[in-house]
């Protein structure tokens, strides 16, 4: 298995939306930490992802950029909403030096 880390973005968005039926048959398993507060594209590609059965993580606490986006936005635009239509994602949570533990409390059945 292959864990490519990705920063989300619009390029690199659209790579995993076209070549999610690659990503699947070659056990692929892309890292996502999503770096725009529009979630047009990431959605595209979450879905296309989805139909293909793709496992992906996305990350909810990023931290790239020169302003993260907040974490409860991903979690209530995206998570929340999508979470139930998307079987093949994963809710991944990065620990750094500033962490103080999840500040989020996050569960789902599947």
């Amino acid at each position: 298995m292959y864990y490519p880390y990705l920063r989300g973005k619009q390029f690199e968005l659209i790579l995993l939306r076209d070549n999610a039926e690659f990503l699947a048959k070659n056990n692929i398993h892309p890292i996502i930490e999503p770096v725009k507060s529009d979630f047009t594209a990431l959605t595209r590609s979450m879905k296309a992802m989805n139909e293909n059965s793709v496992e992906y993580t996305l990350i909810v606490n990023p931290v790239a950029g020169q302003k993260p986006v907040p974490s409860s936005s991903i979690l209530t635009e995206l998570i929340e909403n999508e979470f139930e239509k998307l079987k093949t994602i994963s809710v991944g949570y990065m620990l750094h030096a500033e962490s103080n533990g999840c500040s989020h409390s996050i569960m789902y059945e599947i």
